[in-house]
């Protein structure tokens, strides 16, 4: 394990969350119970909050049980199971996004060959949630692994000599390309921030074995179909466990693209059927990549 990168993610970990993320968390962690290891946060609503933005967050538990067994089923075959909440705020109710999976299946996914998970998880993340030290430890352990995943996949795609902001824009243009968005590469590039530097000079001082450029290469290939495959099938799995989730998609579609797409009644009473017609669509006219 990279001491260096664990303490800077430690470090982060310790910045207080704003008092609508505390609540929130503390509402999920009161709903999913005592097995409720950790809540993060992050997303759009960590880089830049906006009233009126969806908050997105993680919840880790130790199992399932708190779910219904369908649903149980559904978070074991793939995770994670995504949920909208309503928060009730001080005049007003706040809507999240919550993806809720085992601290198991947490900390393989950041070792996994698909990258959406260790993808996003080596971004910046806040921990406004922690049941005990033991499960802080794993969360940090888990985030130390995203970030060397990342950096693992990029530097075979690197020249002989790059900066901080130069491995991280490519990490992030691949690991879009892996996914289905409707974000322009420009999206991406947003995201790196003077956060990197110092993240980077803890990964390039850990000894690693290089892998070929070739090899990295046709990795990514291969996970950009892979990766939209689960992207793909996850979305359907949301359609049934995250209310008005077409709405949210199109919506989202809309502010990162500009295409707007329509949602009919149809649509909402046959969910799975209305989810591919609008992803068709949407992909059709540019909205998602």
């Amino acid at each position: 394990m990279n001491g260096a990168l664990a303490r800077l993610i430690a470090e982060e970990l310790e910045t207080p969350a704003a008092p609508v993320v505390v609540t929130c968390a503390a509402h999920f962690a009161a709903h999913f119970g005592p097995s409720t290891a950790a809540v993060l946060f992050y997303g759009a609503g960590l880089r830049a909050p906006e009233p009126e933005t969806v908050l997105d967050f993680y919840v880790v538990t130790d199992d399932l049980r708190m779910l219904p067994a369908v649903s149980r089923l559904a978070a074991r075959i793939l995770p994670p199971n995504v949920y909208a909440f309503v928060v009730p705020l001080e005049g007003r109710m706040q809507l999240c996004k919550v993806a809720v999976l085992t601290m198991r299946d947490f900390t393989r996914g950041m070792r996994a060959f698909a990258s959406p998970l260790w993808a996003r998880f080596a971004q910046p993340v806040s921990l406004p949630y922690r049941r005990d030290k033991a499960s802080t430890a794993q969360v940090i352990d888990a985030l130390t692994i995203a970030i060397d995943t990342t950096a693992n996949a990029t530097l075979p795609l690197m020249p002989a000599s790059f900066s901080s902001d130069d491995l991280w824009r490519r990490a992030f243009a691949e690991t879009y390309a892996a996914e289905l968005r409707p974000e322009s590469q420009a999206r991406a590039n947003a995201l790196v921030t003077a956060r990197y530097d110092a993240i980077t000079a803890a990964v390039l001082d850990m000894p690693r074995r290089r892998q070929h450029p070739l090899r990295a290469r046709l990795g990514w290939v291969v996970r950009r179909w892979w990766g939209k495959l689960l992207n793909a099938l996850r979305l359907m799995k949301a359609a049934f466990t995250y209310a008005d989730g077409l709405d949210y998609a199109v919506a989202k579609i809309a502010r990162h693209s500009g295409v707007c797409v329509a949602v009919t009644d149809a649509d909402r009473r046959r969910p799975l059927l209305g989810g591919i017609r609008i992803f068709l669509e949407a992909r059709r006219r540019g909205g998602v990549r």
